[in-house]
């Protein structure tokens, strides 16, 4: 098979992700409307499958596979939005992923007929589905230059949004939560590699997990806003960032308030249920 085809392959492959990806300021907006299908979908059907444990397993295998995989286009894209802004950032990694064993071809890299652009080559070259790929990644991108750490020592104040947005915290990451989430990506690993592998994750184990996933991500676009002042973000209407819960992204009954920067952040007046309230509004920085 040609090298030509190969290429060519590869460029339909990015241009489909390009169109997915949407703007460069929507990667949190993207991963959250993900996460929201995937509880959606586990968190309605739990209940109608009963104690049938086959089906629950099977449930929480797809959930974790899920996950993994939202998670990894979040930085997919968050990789792509901050390179196209900050050359010498891009510069970096680039040569790194030069000494991978498939480099980026040369060629195709600085052609422009293809009209993709060096970022875009940079993520599918990058493997980003375990801890240490990763971390390389993120850590240029991080305040500090460790993005773990810069995780752990992040000290922003949320507006934690379950059925009423009044309720500001200070959210910690849990205690052990480095190797919670190397677990996930184990797991993953092991369901998508091992049909005969048993789904051995508890209730709260999987309420733990998902939690991080949204806590990580939530997170890690605070992170890049504060560095690079750049981005998009939720603000609440007490003017604080929004932290989506799980009950909030899998809710079918808010209220939709003014979606333009500066609005009134109050619901209508003829809805009597308060609790309803769309929790926030999407500012791009």
């Amino acid at each position: 098979m040609s090298t030509k085809w190969g290429h060519n392959q590869l460029i339909d492959r990015l241009k489909e992700l390009r169109e997915s990806r949407g703007k460069n300021c929507e990667a949190i907006a993207n991963f959250l409307v993900n996460f929201g299908k995937c509880a959606a979908l586990i968190h309605k059907c739990l209940p109608i499958v009963g104690k049938d444990q086959t089906l629950i397993d099977q449930l929480k295998r797809s959930y974790v596979v899920s996950l993994v995989s939202i998670l990894e286009t979040f930085y997919r894209d968050l990789l792509v939005q901050t390179c196209n802004d900050e050359p010498e950032l891009l510069k970096d990694a680039l040569l790194h992923a030069k000494k991978k064993p498939k480099p980026i071809p040369e060629e195709v890299n600085s052609s422009q007929e293809f009209e993709i652009n060096a970022p875009e080559w940079l993520v599918l070259y990058l493997n980003l589905q375990n801890l240490d790929q990763i971390k390389y990644a993120m850590n240029p991108l991080s305040p500090g230059g460790n993005y773990f750490d810069a995780l752990d020592f992040y000290e922003g104040t949320w507006c934690v949004l379950k059925k009423s947005p009044e309720n500001k915290a200070h959210i910690e990451f849990p205690n052990g939560w480095r190797n919670d989430f190397k677990e996930l990506f184990h797991e993953r690993h092991r369901y998508v590699h091992d049909g005969n592998s048993p789904c051995t994750m508890s209730n709260d184990r999987m309420a733990l997990m998902e939690f991080l996933v949204l806590l990580i991500a939530q997170t890690t676009a605070m992170l890049l806003k504060i560095k690079f002042r750049k981005g998009g973000v939720f603000m609440s209407s007490l003017g604080v960032p929004a932290f989506w819960t799980v009950d909030a992204l899998i809710s079918d009954d808010w209220v939709a308030l003014d979606d333009e920067p500066g609005g009134s952040g109050e619901a209508d007046s003829n809805v009597e249920n308060k609790d309803c309230r769309a929790p926030a509004v999407w500012y791009e920085i």
